[in-house]
């Protein structure tokens, strides 16, 4: 629940900053976890966590090994195929 609402509080202030900057809000309203966008490309629901084999950077908790790593994750989710609004 506590990372949930992280999460959501996390994805409420990366829209106000780039609604801010560049009038826009390419996030959407809703939260989507990386697993379920992966679980819905593949079409299964068990795949929900094997979109961190994508990841380069290591996951050690640092808050920026860790969003480089996700970040690097989405971007090969796009590669195949995943649609994204930006």
């Amino acid at each position: 629940y506590q990372l949930q609402l992280n999460f959501c509080r996390t994805l409420q202030l990366l829209r106000n900053i780039s609604h801010y900057f560049t009038g826009g809000n390419p996030f959407g309203f809703s939260g989507r976890r990386i697993g379920d966008l992966y679980s819905g490309l593949e079409k299964d629901f068990f795949a929900a966590s094997k979109w961190k084999k994508f990841r380069q950077t290591k996951h050690t908790h640092n808050p920026v090994d860790d969003a480089l790593g996700n970040a690097e994750a989405l971007l090969k989710i796009r590669e195949m195929g995943l649609k994204f609004p930006f």
